[in-house]
């Protein structure tokens, strides 16, 4: 792996603490040998790819533009945390998934709208995953669907075929939330190919208006169209997105969607590793009720909160650490008494409480109110 940084500084790790993330990325041509598809030196791209996606740390991967199995089998072997599945349908670019095996088990996978050739015109048919978490968290199973659109290219007439193509995608994408979202933890991610306020194809109504005024769920990615945040190395719109249903929403880390900017520690990263940036997000592993939080032993009152907690407890607290979304300790305490805690000062936003006794260690989220 020494070859690969010369191309690359140290990558950070953007997995955070006792919350679990969901990331997407086009990996462009990955795995295509030929001239003129993807990076140049493929090699170096799948090293890069590796690289980037152990060193992240995020609990789940959906990739669009898989081009070759024995790539994709040889970057599941470089991620042994991870276990990875391809999808099956016809065209080379193929989506596949990985996800951490210490956490995740799989209960399915299979292609759904493959009935409806014409609302995935490309016929890169939406791969649907169902995963159900083999750890303590009461977000329980989530399905995912990865999707892969009609991009916007060829000649003004070909681009309207395809803007028709994803409109039309959008409304069976609506017709399947509409039979699946009414409690199922859903969320639609991928390569769009285009944006949600205007679309890439002549400034027309975005494509994706049946999902966007959708009542099941929301495209938690509309933070970046909103900030004009580029998810490719070559243009300005935000077209890589995530839509999750509801009954996920609840756990959604808000505001917590992101593109990472590679290209900060891959030098020439679009000609070397992809023209797409992964985008990602976060989610509480777990939840309590918003008013008095009970766990095992002790309770910790009022929740949420607006200047002091109350924690009392029948075992002798040890300590307490407060984390925020970010995963970093920003109060922390070994002195007793650990009774009522003064937390005025912090800004409303949710926290989680770990709490450390003499029978193990126990986390809790906590809400500041405003």
């Amino acid at each position: 792996m020494g070859f690969v940084e010369t191309y690359s500084q140290t990558i950070p790790k953007i997995g955070r603490f006792q919350t679990f993330e969901i990331g997407n990325w086009n990996l462009e041509w990955f795995g295509k040998t030929l001239p003129g598809y993807g990076p140049y030196n493929d090699s170096l791209q799948q090293q890069l790819v590796a690289k980037s996606i152990s060193a992240s740390d995020l609990d789940i991967w959906a990739l669009c533009e898989v081009s070759n199995p024995i790539a994709f089998d040889t970057l599941c072997k470089r991620l042994p945390q991870y276990t990875g599945i391809l999808c099956n349908y016809s065209p080379e670019q193929k989506t596949a998934i990985l996800f951490k095996k210490d956490i995740f088990q799989l209960l399915s996978s299979k292609l759904v709208g493959t009935s409806n050739k014409d609302s995935f015109s490309t016929a890169r048919f939406p791969f649907e995953i169902t995963l159900k978490t083999s750890q303590n968290s009461s977000i329980d199973t989530i399905k995912f669907l990865i999707l892969h659109l009609k991009a916007n290219t060829g000649t003004d007439s070909q681009k309207l075929l395809a803007y028709n193509s994803r409109k039309r995608s959008s409304e069976w994408l609506k017709d399947y939330v509409n039979q699946n979202a009414n409690s199922a933890k859903i969320i639609l991610l991928g390569d769009w190919n285009d944006d949600l306020d205007l679309s890439v194809h002549n400034n027309l109504p975005s494509p994706f208006s049946a999902l966007i005024n959708s009542n099941k769920g929301q495209f938690i990615s509309k933070l970046l169209t909103d900030l004009q945040e580029a998810t490719t190395t070559s243009y300005p719109e935000t077209i890589d997105h995530q839509w999750v249903s509801n009954a996920l929403l609840q756990y959604w880390l808000k505001d917590s969607i992101h593109t990472w900017h590679l290209n900060q520690f891959i030098l020439n990263y679009a000609q070397i590793c992809s023209d797409h940036y992964p985008v990602y997000s976060q989610y509480e592993w777990h939840t309590q009720s918003l008013q008095t939080s009970s766990l095992k032993n002790f309770k910790v009152y009022p929740n949420p909160f607006q200047t002091f907690i109350e924690i009392s407890s029948i075992n002798e607290i040890i300590n307490w650490q407060l984390i925020n979304s970010q995963g970093q300790v920003i109060l922390e305490s070994t002195d007793p008494p650990f009774s009522r805690v003064e937390l005025g000062t912090l800004s409303p936003a949710c926290y989680i409480l770990k709490i450390k006794t003499k029978n193990g260690e126990s986390y809790l989220k906590l809400i500041k109110a405003p």
